[in-house]
């Protein structure tokens, strides 16, 4: 028996939601690492201080996960995931707000 694993990425469908993931989890990784980047460099704390950090950033996904499934998926997926674009998006320009001019 034969698996082909790239057989899915020749449905235009899937191909383009492949490679949004991909861009979406860049942005999830930068946010990582300009969250890490804040709390160590421009805030001047400690490794707890970043491992709180990542723990409270992927906490929700673990908790409130399972929980929020059941009514996203009686939700419109696209209203869903333009919501969640726009509030990464917020989030990351008031990081760079804060660091750009210094807005807490």
């Amino acid at each position: 028996m034969k698996i082909d694993a790239f057989k899915p990425l020749q449905i235009s469908g899937f191909r383009k939601l492949f490679y949004v993931d991909i861009f979406s989890n860049f942005g999830v990784w930068l946010d990582l690492l300009a969250i890490n980047a804040l709390i160590s460099f421009q805030w001047g704390l400690d490794l707890r201080a970043n491992a709180v950090a990542v723990t409270s950033m992927f906490l929700p996904y673990i908790l409130i996960g399972p929980f929020a499934s059941v009514w996203i998926d009686r939700w419109s997926y696209v209203q869903v995931m333009r919501a969640t674009t726009f509030l990464r998006i917020l989030f990351v320009a008031l990081f760079l707000f804060h660091l750009i001019i210094g807005i807490y």
